[in-house]
């Protein structure tokens, strides 16, 4: 019997095989542009400078709960690198291999975030500050890790630091600068301002001088250690700053750099205690959280609140590099030696808490000796 074979269904496009190879072509390229533009992403190095690209590298990542770490710094012999939590606790690596050297619970019996910590320059002590509510100062035993003393019931600690000779220690608290004898806790003087409140501090490389910034004013303030009388200030009422001052540093005798919301960093002339004028500034992506200096005073190091951090020279102010880390890096620090950089910030992705160790090679020999450094 004679069966007819049915016929075969017509395709529901049929497309030329022109048309075909075009279809293919584009997507080959779409393909290779999302690949460019991860790998591009994922770099690290300079935009215009492949000589410095080549001699950053990300050394390890160190890993912590999943918590937040919002801190972070180096031993003042480069050997440890701590970091604070927003879970109230403190890690301490090794930084030769990075192993962990142990996990100090700073703050247990409340929530406070260990928002800003220190060493001291001798190495025998660790400062850290809780900010919050119910925030706090306290200095341990680095060695023992026993508590030498603590101030209660800060209003948003926000940053603590050693003096150059290790004998003051300086906190920014809401609208209050407080510096303490840092052997027995016994404060030496305070400065208050309404309205605004501290968000930055940092000591002149002699010592003798406190620079302070923060949110709600644009003054950046100098302060005589030894009186706690203010000696000087100036007024970043500026389009660039407009917004207030979220970090600052010495970067010299005779210069400090200040980050603000508007991606720019300023160097500023400081004779003395006296502060002059603007000397320059530095554009940067997204706005500045952090600001770090190494001993040489070579580097400026700063990290933004878009995921980025990057290096200028302060020999001539050239970009030298800038790398993501992957997070928004609101704290950076740089070893004494000045070969490496650990950043960290927020992560909200559960159990993804950790910080990144760069190895920035000898990028402190680029550049000419500054005269207004």
């Amino acid at each position: 019997m004679f069966t007819r074979r049915p016929k075969r269904p017509r395709a529901f496009l049929q497309v030329p095989n022109v048309e075909l190879a075009m279809i293919r072509f584009r997507c080959q390229w779409i393909t290779f542009v999302l690949i460019a533009l991860l790998l591009s992403r994922a770099s690290v190095g300079s935009a215009g400078n492949d000589a410095s690209r080549e001699k950053i590298k990300l050394r390890y990542v160190l890993k912590g709960n999943a918590g937040h770490f919002v801190s972070v710094g180096f031993s003042a012999d480069g050997k440890i690198l701590a970091a604070g939590n927003m879970d109230g606790t403190v890690r301490f690596w090794d930084v030769a291999s990075g192993k962990s050297i142990r996990k100090q619970f700073v703050y247990p019996e409340d929530t406070s975030s260990v928002f800003s910590l220190a060493f001291s320059p001798d190495g025998n002590k660790f400062a850290s500050a809780g900010t919050g509510f119910s925030g706090s100062l306290r200095v341990w035993d680095l060695a023992t890790q026993k508590e030498l003393w603590n101030r209660e019931k800060f209003l948003y600690c926000n940053q603590v630091l050693f003096s150059p000779d290790g004998k003051r220690l300086a906190v920014s608290g809401y609208r209050t600068v407080y510096v303490f004898d840092s052997v027995n806790g016994k404060e030496v003087w305070t400065a208050s301002i309404d309205p605004g409140f501290f968000t930055s501090l940092s000591f002149s490389p002699d010592g003798s001088a406190l620079l302070s910034g923060g949110h709600g004013f644009l003054h950046a303030r100098v302060w005589d250690v030894g009186t706690g009388k203010l000696v000087s200030k100036v007024e970043l009422n500026r389009p660039d700053f407009f917004g207030g001052i979220y970090s600052l540093t010495f970067t010299g005798k005779k210069t400090f750099a200040v980050g603000s919301h508007n991606s720019v960093i300023g160097i500023w002339n400081v004779e003395g205690k006296k502060v002059g004028g603007l000397l320059r500034n530095l554009a940067v992506e997204g706005r500045v959280m952090s600001l770090a200096v190494p001993p040489n005073e070579k580097l400026l190091v700063f990290g933004t609140a878009k995921g980025s951090f990057g290096i200028f020279s302060l020999n001539d102010s050239k970009r030298l590099t800038d790398g993501i880390s992957g997070e928004a890096d609101i704290a950076v620090a740089v070893s004494p030696d000045g070969r490496l950089v650990a950043t960290t910030g927020w992560n909200f992705n559960p159990g993804r808490s950790f910080i990144n160790v760069w190895d920035i090679g000898p990028l402190d020999t680029q550049g000419q000796d500054s005269k207004d450094k």
